[in-house]
């Protein structure tokens, strides 16, 4: 049998990974493990192609007409007034006419039919006028006004695919507008890669099943419903196992079950090394484990590894955790796995409404976020509380603001990049404007000029209003006083005293970045006020 999955697929050599190099080792080292098979068009949607489908004709395949009105020789019109023409025969879709057009005459034509031979314009019934019927009242005769532009209302063969043309690559995923592609061009069957096998199942004694009676001391079981939800929108066949008893056994005997069964295992909680967590010790005795700790928040204890051929994902037990673990990690796995791109979220530039004084700078946030109107526009807020079991939370949010890792707090009216699905799945990222050696090298010009405390304390207060320059502020503060001391050490201070112009340049430069921190924190101070008062 060929194994569909490498040894180890996941193995790294880190106590702790970045949310990044997870992503990264997903993409590289997880590939399609489904099958290719036929089915018909009704039942295509959301799946994955499996092959590239290409148009064997020209769509429409000849040119025909896109309103109800008359075909005509645009030559015959008269540019500056009305145009009397005799109508010469009828052309119905499906009805095509064998006979040309003849000169100065037009012929009836109905939306979808083809064009006579000669004709290359159509006029819309509305903009004519009856000139004449015969006795049965059957339009003879029709006066089309002056002005109407050449080739109009006539759809041209290939217009919409031409011959060879591409409509469907292999890993994408199908939605209802390529199902009509593929039927415009006759197929009535699409290949694609079989869904993938996913066991759920959630452990606990204190998990009950919602609509049960709850014992005391219980908790009705959220993590589940939840998942098979998200499995809901993937093309992927969900093998629920239910709730699991707390014991090492009951563990063993599911995992050997699924194993068996499913392409994909997906728990959630009993990921620690709890008395009553059994995952992780019941995962070393049948495959392999690599449970790594991912430096983000929430989710950070996250079990993946691999019994057999079939991949495991271990979720955290909190709600909001195993959410946010199952968007960033699981869900683009599964969908590699069945034979898709891999794919990111778009993202897009918003500024932050809201405010976070302080953060572990060693880790990404992912914080449950709105879309909601500020003074310049549209920016991006976060919802009042943190905390990882809160799924009300996840139902005010419509998507996720990511913040970054090397940042230990986040200011409001700052622009921020944000990224959005249209669905939960979305990111937003907050990212603050570039990094440079400005702020360094200008806090060393004012404690350099003068080591006074007066200086010192000056630039303190701008260190305290510099927001996102503070630790770069404070690296420049310094390294002016250890200049200042080896200065002192080696006598050169006359030296550095003779050179009046350099000093006076580097008290400018100081100056002025000092005026302009002030000026951002007003401006900052502004935008929150403004942003107060239109709520």
């Amino acid at each position: 049998m060929t194994r569909k999955l490498l040894d180890d697929c996941f193995l790294h050599d880190k106590d702790r990974l970045r949310h990044d190099e997870v992503l990264a080792i997903l993409r590289e080292r997880l590939s399609c493990v489904a099958s290719p098979e036929d089915v018909p068009l009704g039942e295509a949607t959301g799946r994955v192609a499996a092959d590239d489908v290409r148009s064997p004709r020209n769509v429409p395949a000849f040119d025909n007409s896109a309103v109800d009105g008359y075909a005509v020789r645009h030559e015959d019109l008269n540019a500056d007034t009305d145009t009397t023409l005799f109508v010469a025969m009828r052309v119905a879709a499906g009805h095509p006419v064998n006979e040309p057009l003849p000169e100065k005459s037009a012929a009836r034509i109905f939306t979808g039919a083809p064009m006579p031979a000669g004709a290359d314009t159509i006029v819309m019934q509305e903009d004519c006028e009856a000139a004449a019927s015969d006795e049965i009242g059957e339009l003879t005769q029709v006066t089309i006004p002056a002005g109407v532009k050449p080739g109009a209302n006539r759809r041209r063969a290939g217009e919409d695919l031409a011959e060879g043309a591409t409509l469907i690559d292999p890993g994408q995923r199908l939605r209802p507008q390529d199902i009509a592609a593929a039927a415009s061009i006759g197929h009535g069957t699409l290949s694609v890669f079989s869904k993938l096998k996913v066991a759920v199942f959630s452990s606990g004694d204190e998990i009950a099943e919602a609509g049960t009676e709850l014992g005391e001391g219980g908790v009705y079981d959220a993590n589940r419903p939840l998942l098979t939800s998200l499995l809901s929108s993937l093309p992927v066949e969900i093998i629920d196992l239910g709730i699991l008893p707390d014991t090492g056994k009951a563990m063993r005997d599911a995992l050997s079950k699924a194993e068996r069964t499913a392409d994909v295992i997906i728990t959630s909680g009993g990921a620690s090394r709890g008395e009553e967590d059994h995952l992780i010790e019941s995962l070393d005795k049948l495959g392999k484990r690599h449970l790594w700790q991912i430096a983000i928040k929430p989710g950070r204890p996250m079990a993946m590894g691999q019994i057999g051929d079939t991949v495991l994902f271990g979720l955290p037990g909190n709600p909001v955790a195993a959410f946010v673990c199952f968007l960033l990690y699981v869900r683009p796995a599964l969908l590699t796995l069945g034979g898709a791109r891999w794919s990111e979220p778009r993202r897009f530039m918003l500024p932050a409404a809201f405010e976070i004084a302080k953060k572990k700078p060693d880790r990404r946030e992912f914080l449950r976020g709105m879309l909601t109107p500020g003074p310049d526009g549209i920016m991006a807020d976060k919802f009042s509380r943190d905390g990882s079991g809160l799924i009300t939370g996840l139902r005010a949010a419509d998507g996720l603001i990511e913040t970054w890792k090397r940042r230990s707090a986040l200011r409001a009216a700052k622009w921020c990049r944000s990224s959005r699905s249209g669905k939960w799945g979305c990111r937003r990222r907050i990212m603050f404007s570039a990094d440079g050696l400005l702020p360094i090298i200008l806090a060393f010009a004012i404690v350099t000029v003068s080591p006074g405390p007066a200086n010192i304390a000056t630039a303190g207060v701008a260190m305290r209003f510099g927001r996102r320059d503070s630790l770069l502020f404070g690296a420049g503060l310094g390294f002016g006083l250890a200049f200042w001391g080896i200065i002192a050490a080696t006598g050169m201070g006359a030296i550095l005293q003779g050179s009046a112009q350099m000093l006076f340049v580097l008290k400018l430069l100081g100056g002025a970045y000092l005026l302009w921190l002030a000026y951002q924190s007003g401006r900052s101070a502004l935008r929150v006020r403004e942003r107060k008062r239109t709520r």
